[in-house]
Order: C-alpha cells, then sequence, then structure tokens
C-alpha cells in the first residue's frame, strides 16, 4: 500500500470550471455550459475499448448535446465526439468546443504550450516540497485548421469550433506514476499524438 502508482488518482481541483475538456458554447456573447447529464448509453464494453454515450439537456439554442466517449484500452488519451440537436442554427458568432481549466485560483499553473489545434499543461508540483507531484492534462484536435483558440470567463482555454458536430481528444497523466516526470516529456507526449492523428 505505500507503493502509490495513481491508479484512480484524481487530484484535478476543477471546482465552478470545465476541467478537461468540459464543452461550453459561445454565443449572445456569453459563454454558456451544460449541467449533468440527463441519459446514458453504453455502447460497447470489452477488453479492448469501452464507448459510451451521454445526453445533457439544452442550455443553448443548439438544443440537447449529446457525447460519445471512446477509451480505447492502454492509451492515454480518449475519443470525443460531440453534436447538437440542432446544428442547423449556428450562425454568426456562436462557437463550440472544449476547454483546459487554467485559472491559478484553482491551483492550475505551471508549463503551459498551446499550439496548433493542442493547449497542454504540466501542472506545478503540489504539496509539501511537491510531495504530491504534477498533474498534466491537455486537449488536441487532428485538424488544427478547425479550430481558434478562446478564453472562457472562467479562464479555461478552449479549443473553439464554428461547427455544431466536432471530435477532440483528452488525456492526463500523474508525474508520481512514475511514467512522465518532466514537463518537456509530457509536451512531447502530446505533440506526438496529435502527429499520429494527422496520419490517420
Amino acid at each position: 500500500f505505500n507503493d502509490n502508482r495513481g491508479e484512480g488518482m484524481d487530484n484535478y481541483t476543477m471546482g465552478a470550471a470545465r476541467g478537461v475538456g468540459g464543452v461550453a458554447v459561445y454565443g449572445d456573447g456569453e459563454w454558456k455550459t451544460y449541467g449533468p447529464w440527463e441519459k446514458y448509453e453504453i455502447i460497447h464494453t470489452g477488453d479492448d475499448y469501452v464507448e459510451l454515450e451521454l445526453v445533457y439537456p439544452a442550455c443553448s439554442m443548439l438544443g440537447k448535446m449529446t457525447y460519445r466517449i471512446t477509451l480505447k484500452r492502454g492509451e492515454r488519451f480518449f475519443r470525443n465526439d460531440v453534436s447538437f440537436e440542432f446544428a442547423e442554427r449556428m450562425r454568426g458568432d456562436f462557437r463550440v468546443g472544449p476547454g483546459l481549466d487554467l485559472e491559478p485560483k484553482r491551483d492550475h499553473k505551471g508549463s503551459l504550450v498551446e499550439e496548433p489545434g493542442l493547449v497542454s499543461l504540466f501542472e506545478d508540483a503540489k504539496g509539501k516540497d511537491g510531495a504530491e507531484g504534477s498533474a498534466m492534462e491537455a486537449i488536441v484536435v487532428a485538424d488544427p485548421s478547425a479550430v481558434e483558440v478562446l478564453t472562457d470567463g472562467q479562464n479555461c482555454r478552449v479549443l473553439a469550433f464554428k461547427t455544431a458536430k466536432f471530435t477532440y481528444w483528452a488525456g492526463s497523466a500523474w508525474s508520481l506514476a512514475g511514467e512522465v516526470t518532466t514537463a518537456g516529456a509530457w509536451h512531447d507526449i502530446v505533440r506526438n499524438f496529435q502527429k499520429g492523428l494527422k496520419t490517420k
């Protein structure tokens, strides 16, 4: 029990923000976030991957949001396919997309990399003398030209789409698990993952 490998570890204090990859909609001059999901469906379970779908009640003129999540065995990043009930209503200055919380007041600060189509954060170590280690998070899209980077009212950096149907990937790590221990190594993992998406 003294050999902590990080299994089940979740020290990403989200608070009122959207954590890693929470989706919001920008329209009419403000960001709107969806509340708790109202129903779910398990699409697939197996040794190779799991897939589920969540439906969130409407919080904007785009209507309900459907969120399909695919987690593959052995992969650090999971796929998110997002669509909205009334996609045809998205026009004008509407934007939608996943965010990554960068609010220092919620202790989300450290080594940040923002490059076309990705936002990657290696957090400063927490606890006395860094004893609790560093969390790492990233959001990524395959086509950087499909998004612009915006900042919402809760200091989340957003990969914002102009379409109401999109795909992105999110991932994380923890330094005390021993697999990724430096900011440089984490940011390289994120970059290489995105490069792999572009070749598929």
